[in-house]
């Protein structure tokens, strides 16, 4: 009987374990989609930015001719 409360016990810690690396896997991959997130974002701001400065100059390089 001790000996099925003790692979209960051990099956019960090992169980939890599995689920809280579980929980931090997850943790880290939310972590990461949100810093991936962020560059995209970073990504695009800059390209409309750049965008907006090349329309710029080909209207001031265009306004001169």
């Amino acid at each position: 009987m001790a000996l099925v409360l003790l692979l209960g016990g051990l099956l019960f810690r090992w169980s939890a374990y599995a689920d809280l690396k579980a929980i931090n896997r997850y943790q880290h991959y939310l972590k990461q989609q949100s810093i991936e997130q962020q560059q995209a974002m970073r990504r695009e701001t800059w390209l409309k930015a750049a965008e907006q400065g090349k329309t710029e100059l080909d209207q001031k390089l265009n306004h001169k001719e």
